[in-house]
């Protein structure tokens, strides 16, 4: 296993992929088995092992588990890279001039909530693709007098609309065809914590008028089921697009807008915090040359202006992308010159596809094949991603169209490489 991996052994099918689920919806990876045997097997391959959850029978009390307390510090000292890593990856907070009015809001809110005179309110981030929506959504949970209970995250735009409303509301087994067991919602599994909506505008209208009635009575109902339920819980959502666009395109309904937005936290874009662009690529670096077991040694000026003229389309996620791709291929001992950041053909819009140059790659001598296709796998994918966009003007669905790939999984593409449609189409 990995650093950030979790093994499940837990012989119910359905309880397993549950378990799997929720603890990926945390940001680990989860190796899931339903006996010894197959762990056996893959322990004749692999000898470290992280965290192993054993035959937990109710999903439904998780959080209520030790592991929901005591997993941040088990992972810490024996999977190195657990919750913590998110402090590097969406959790950079700053303190800078550009976040001030970010950090008052988080504050107050704080602030607020342990008083523990009234239920806390809801909270709508804005902000482009990959500025660190979550993390600040993180902050909030983790501040408040909730921050001892659970952290559901639901990223809306990965779903149909018929399996996001099962994702957040739960089914009834036999509710429809895919069905074959009981699931429990986020709602559910977010009792007395908080549940985060990314991407809340993917929510179709039936969906958003089923959760602004709960928002209202505090009860709702599993796909097919007749029991009304309730849920404790705080609302945090998220959305790429700006209060304007969303009223004059009619993403959300108006007294859910409401609902949802009693705060509203708009997150500059990385571009717009040119104080501290080479203070968080200084971070990022030095926590990903770590992880790899290199040394950190700076970067050049000349690199530190392309870092801040760099118009930073993916966000913070871009950075963090270029600066594990960097320590993966580093073999010298020098600062980080300019053109090792490989953001020249980036500039201003996409990439085009001559970017994926071979003549950049490592010599055979040093890498083997599967060594060299792992480490050019993710640069081929942002050069290919990025091109796509470029070419279509930052619309995603034609772009997806082109490259095959079901829209969905394009995003997904899109955030795992910190790419924002967006700014590909201010490009255009």
């Amino acid at each position: 296993m990995t650093k950030n991996q979790v093994m499940i052994i837990e012989k119910e099918e359905s309880v397993r992929n549950q378990l799997k689920s929720t603890i990926e919806n945390e940001g680990y990876d989860v190796l899931a088995y339903s006996s010894g045997l197959e762990v056996e097997t893959y322990l004749q391959k692999s000898k470290a092992v992280g965290i192993v959850i054993k035959d937990l029978q109710a999903l439904k009390h998780f959080h209520k588990t030790n592991f929901a307390q005591e997993s941040q510090a088990l992972l810490r000292a024996r999977v190195g890279r657990a919750e913590g890593v998110n402090e590097d990856r969406y959790w950079f907070i700053s303190k800078s001039e550009s976040m001030q009015k970010v950090n008052e809001v988080i504050s107050a809110l704080q602030r607020e909530s342990m008083k523990g005179s009234a239920k806390e309110p809801t909270v709508l981030l804005l902000g482009e693709a990959g500025t660190g929506k979550e993390g600040v959504a993180r902050q909030i949970h983790a501040g408040s007098r909730r921050g001892n209970g659970p952290w559901i995250s639901v990223n809306c735009g990965d779903f149909t609309e018929h399996s996001l409303e099962s994702e957040i509301f739960g089914h009834e087994k036999g509710a429809h065809a895919g069905a074959v067991s009981l699931k429990y919602g986020a709602l559910e599994l977010a009792q007395s914590g908080t549940l985060f909506l990314n991407e809340v505008t993917a929510l179709g209208e039936k969906l958003q008028s089923k959760f602004l009635g709960f928002l209202e009575k505090g009860t709702y109902r599993r796909v097919g089921g007749t029991e009304d339920l309730s849920s404790d819980v705080r609302v945090i959502a998220s959305t790429n697009y700006g209060i304007g666009e969303i009223l004059e395109k009619n993403m959300l309904r108006s007294d859910l807008k409401a609902s949802i937005s009693k705060f509203e936290i708009e997150i500059p874009a990385l571009r717009n915090r040119k104080d501290e662009i080479v203070k968080i690529a200084h971070t990022f670096l030095e926590a990903a040359f770590s992880s790899c077991g290199k040394r950190f040694s700076g970067l050049t000026p000349e690199a530190e202006r392309t870092l801040e003229n760099h118009p930073w389309p993916g966000n913070l996620r871009e950075m963090l992308n270029m600066s594990e791709r960097i320590a993966l291929l580093w073999k010298g001992n020098g600062p980080v010159a300019d053109q090792h950041l490989g953001l020249q053909n980036t500039q201003g819009s996409a990439a085009t596809s001559e970017g994926f140059k071979m003549s950049a790659l490592p010599s055979l001598s040093e890498d083997g094949y599967m060594d060299l296709k792992r480490k050019w796998s993710d640069r081929f994918e942002y050069e290919y991603l990025s091109a796509a966009l470029g070419r279509h003007g930052g619309n995603v669905s034609a772009a997806a169209r082109e490259a095959k790939i079901d829209r969905s999984n394009f995003l997904r593409l899109l955030r795992r490489h910190g790419l924002n449609a967006q700014g590909f189409r201010k490009a255009a």
